[in-house]
């Protein structure tokens, strides 16, 4: 019950406010949890609101929870204060009057109906928008995210960045072990799957967006169980960042276009996304409609997949190459599916397939992902053959568990063995298989695998293995013919070991697959290749140059940062043209668009980032001033280049932090001839693990990643006043002097 003083003061505020009155277009409500420590970013995005505002046919109104510590500006109150979001040109100030509920739990689901409610009587709307802000880990706690940082934060391993990055990494996402979305510190409570469903069950009005400022909500299991309850659902299966959505702008294509369908403002909001995050993280808008169909077909799929219980070796492939996002059963469902189309062969299978991937299209109204992300618009929770699912999978938690055999599905999978590979037995060194060098696709290390490969004279060999970590840990170790280790690698919580190795003796040499204290892994990619062979360029050392800089274009990239330009002319590299390159702040560039990878790796490796120009590819973070990247596009039409400038950046130290002194140097790409040219100007951290390229890639990889001209590889060989060239093959200055460097 209200009390009668604070109804008269609520009357007395709305009655200030005369288009309230009749009835607007939209009404956009934000729930807007900032109860934790994501409250720095709900200042943030309120002025957002602010610089919009509500108008005759658009209103905005919020209910917002506040707490100490995280941000002491605007009054630093700590209680739940509602109302309407009135324009403001000051982005720094909330002048909006926000009158106080009290403290109120945004985990409870009555929270929730009694805002929507009191939103819909008091801003009434021919449309509805929802807005779920905080943060966010699907249909359940993201466990294994859980158990994936805890084990991370156990370890001492040099591969790994300090915890102290790890903890200021997820403070800046709306990500972290929590649980469903909208968790509130004060209260300690959440909101789960089922309750944001029983709370607007409460509500009397359809809406007609539910839209999640949080990580990891847009599954399968989120969007079925809310398919009642809206027409429309936008979020993201990959983390958003704590920035979140940017309001003032798809706030202010409504408030130009307030006659907006749903479906238009959800791809509004979509590509307003995608353009403030410069192509990166996903989002998507799908037709909750359309989830009964779509649940439908994955029953029937599921169904088929139990009965015809004979093809779990490809729905394990399937779902080892569709992208996870956060946690590792959070899986793209079009990548699993359209991965079992490929992959297996059982009629019904493959009809039921057919039909969840026609469901799914149709249910998609706009989607965006960054490439490297490779998300399609929904995710589904998906354990792997052999792992047990989550005891809350059941019926009693998740509708679509209750609805459909996919929960039965994943427990039969949990059963199941995956017979080993075809190379068996290869269990010992002296039944190793021989193989050439190149691709293998779906191993099993039920035991030790043994290979063998030859290695040519003046050849080297590049190793990578790819497999799901908490399937199994795997690692690597080569052998010579007289069995002695001469390489191996032993990463933790990585879902990739590495090994580079350059012989002085040609002859065969073995590798041994193998798991950690006895894991087994029903599923690993393995490639070998020789980076020596059909490299497509030529490098060498050449006289100390420098470009000009000045007047270059500054972008504040941060670490493990990126960002896409135009290239404004066309640039051949591996014998493909691309008008566009991404610049990454450690130290490469990439026509690819996989820009965060600050583990440097040995060429070639046919995995992302691919399309790879690392210049000084290692883990650096530009200075908090006075440093950072520069690019700027010189020359006339046919003779343009590109001129990128790493200025003074640090690299990390597992142990100390960011180092005391910054590298500098430049890539140079050369339209005419096709020429990429390193200028290193220094290239000394002040500690002999980092200086000169000690722990740094130098070289160039092709966008299938198999071919390569890798200059170094964690050797100190670049040193402050080296130049560095690449020429293609064809070349047509080239003389016998253009050698190769090893």
């Amino acid at each position: 019950m209200r009390k009668t003083a604070l109804f008269i003061f609520i009357f007395f505020t709305l009655a200030l406010i005369p288009f309230e009155a009749s009835s607007a277009e939209w009404t956009v409500l934000i729930y807007l949890d900032a109860d934790n420590n994501l409250e720095p970013f709900g200042i943030q995005d309120v002025n957002e609101m602010e610089q919009v505002g509500s108008d005759a046919n658009m209103n905005i109104v919020v209910l917002f929870d506040r707490i100490n510590y995280y941000d002491t500006t605007n009054g630093d109150w700590t209680d739940t204060r509602r109302g309407l979001i009135t324009k403001d040109s000051n982005t720094g100030v909330i002048s909006s009057t926000l009158a106080s509920v009290g403290e109120k739990n945004m985990g409870d689901p009555a929270t929730l109906t009694e805002f929507v409610n009191w939103g819909v009587t008091n801003y009434p709307a021919s449309h509805y928008m929802l807005v779920f802000w905080n943060h966010g880990g699907g249909w359940r706690d993201t466990l294994n995210k859980l158990i994936k940082e805890q084990a991370f934060f156990s370890k001492s391993n040099p591969e790994k960045k300090a915890v102290e990055t790890k903890i200021a990494l997820l403070s800046s996402q709306k990500a972290g072990p929590l649980k469903d979305v909208c968790y509130d510190d004060t209260s300690d409570d959440v909101l789960y799957t089922q309750e944001a469903r029983l709370a607007l069950e409460g509500v009397a009005a359809n809406i007609d967006i539910i839209a999640f400022d949080a990580c990891l909500m847009q599954m399968m299991e989120v969007a079925f169980e809310l398919r009642g309850e809206g027409s429309v659902m936008v979020g993201s299966e990959q983390s958003i960042p704590g920035n979140g959505y940017p309001y003032n702008l798809f706030l202010q294509n409504l408030k130009t276009n307030p006659t907006m369908t749903p479906q238009e403002l959800a791809s509004a909001i979509i590509a307003r996304y995608a353009e403030f995050y410069n192509g990166e993280y996903t989002l998507s808008a799908i037709d909750l409609g359309l989830m009964g169909n779509l649940g439908t077909s994955l029953n029937a799929f599921a169904g088929a997949m139990i009965a015809a219980d004979s093809e779990w070796s490809a729905m394990l492939g399937s779902r080892f190459h569709s992208n996870y996002y956060a946690d590792f059963d959070f899986r793209d469902l079009y990548g699993f599916i359209d991965g079992m189309l490929s992959r297996a062969s059982h009629p019904s299978i493959l009809s039921t397939a057919a039909q969840v991937k026609t469901d799914f299209l149709a249910s998609i109204i706009a989607h965006h992902s960054s490439l490297s992300e490779n998300a399609h618009g929904l995710s589904i929770y998906l354990t792997s053959v052999g792992t047990t699912p989550s005891p809350y999978y059941t019926p009693t938690y998740i509708q679509f568990a209750a609805n459909t055999l996919w929960d039965d599905m994943l427990i039969t999978a949990k059963n199941k063995t995956v017979p080993d590979d075809s190379f068996e037995s290869n269990d010992v060194f002296s039944q190793a298989a021989s193989l050439d060098l190149g691709s293998q696709s779906g191993l099993c290390c039920l035991n030790d695998d043994w290979f063998k490969y030859n290695i040519p004279e003046n050849g080297a060999i590049t190793i990578s293995v790819f497999y799901d970590y908490f399937a199994g840990n795997i690692n690597l170790e080569l052998y010579n013919s007289a069995q002695q280790k001469v390489a191996s690698s032993s990463k933790w919580l990585d879902d990739y070991e590495l090994i580079h190795y350059k012989p002085q003796t040609a002859g065969d040499y073995y590798l041994r697959i193998l798991g950690y204290n006895g894991d087994q892994n029903y599923y690993y990619d393995l490639h070998a290749l020789n980076p020596e062979e059909n490299s497509g360029y030529h490098a060498r050392r050449i006289p100390f140059e420098s470009a000009d800089y000045s007047g270059a274009t500054y972008l504040d990239l941060g670490d493990d940062g990126s960002q896409e330009i135009d290239l404004g002319f066309s640039f051949e590299y591996f014998d493909q043209l691309y008008d566009s390159v991404r610049i990454c702040s450690n130290g490469y560039l990439t026509f690819g668009g996989w820009g965060s990878e600050y583990h440097n790796w040995p060429m070639p490796v046919p995995k992302e980032p691919e399309s790879v120009v690392a210049v000084f590819w290692d883990d650096l973070l530009p200075p908090t001033s006075g440093g950072g990247v520069y690019y700027k596009i010189t020359g006339d039409e046919g003779k343009k280049s590109l001129i990128v400038t790493w200025v003074d950046y640090r690299r990390w130290d597992y142990y100390y932090g960011w180092t005391s002194s910054g590298a500098t140097f430049q890539a140079v790409l050369s339209q005419e001839e096709g020429t990429i040219q390193f200028n290193y100007l220094d290239t000394f951290f002040s500690d002999p693990y980092y200086d000169n390229g000690a722990s740094a890639t130098v070289g160039l990889e092709s966008e299938d990643g198999t071919r390569c001209r890798m200059f170094s590889y964690n050797e100190g060989v670049i040193s402050g006043g080296t130049s560095i060239i690449f020429l293609p093959h064809d070349y047509t200055n080239a003389a016998p002097l253009w050698t190769s460097y090893r």
